[in-house]
């Protein structure tokens, strides 16, 4: 009977997760998921080329070490698997770093305002400069004058990309993912393309 009990329980939690239901049995507004949703239209091809160009752009252009850079393209990688055409959030977040609501409106303002397409990859990569050098300087300093360039520094940069820049809801454990994702996975897959 205990069996039964704890099977019928387990397959309640599910189920009420699932559903998006609370404690109490009422409909929550918010989504269950643990990531945003989105679509998913690139080819391996293309990933990889706009990994590449990500890359490229946070190293030269912004000068973040290659532990700040992994860190940045761990959280890029979860939010929208490099594709800058990325819709979540049920329509209320795009592109690269899922820009949500208000930075949404702002990515496309400044991008007419810069005579650029807010869809294209180019695009983010200097709207991420912009927002960088604007309105999230303090995340600008640590990611590119306190970041140590070890397998460390990568986990400090993801962590503190997802929780300072990125901001989604439960950022202190979704941030401890991306940093280990960025020391376990990026340390290492982006090493060809700093000549380590």
């Amino acid at each position: 009977m205990r069996k039964i009990f704890a099977i019928l329980l387990c397959c309640w939690l599910a189920l009420t997760l699932a559903c998006g239901i609370s404690e109490d049995g009422t409909e929550t507004t918010e989504p269950v998921s643990a990531e945003p949703e989105y679509v998913f239209l690139l080819t391996e091809e293309e990933v990889n080329a706009n990994k590449q160009a990500i890359f490229a752009f946070l190293t030269d252009e912004l000068g973040f070490n290659y532990a700040a850079a992994c860190g940045v393209i761990a959280n890029i990688a979860v939010e929208s698997r490099f594709d800058p055409a990325a819709v979540g959030d049920y329509g209320t977040s795009y592109g690269l770093c899922q820009w949500h609501n208000k930075r949404y409106d702002t990515l496309i303002s400044w991008s007419e305002a810069n005579g650029m397409d807010y869809t294209q990859l180019e695009t983010q990569l200097w709207y991420i400069k912009y927002e960088l050098e604007n309105n999230f300087s303090y995340v600008n300093k640590r990611m590119t004058k306190n970041i140590v360039d070890t397998r460390r520094g990568a986990y400090s940069a993801g962590n503190y990309w997802c929780i300072n820049y990125q901001r989604p809801v439960d950022k202190v454990r979704r941030g401890d993912v991306r940093g280990e994702l960025a020391r376990n996975l990026y340390w290492y897959d982006l090493a060809p393309l700093a000549g380590r």
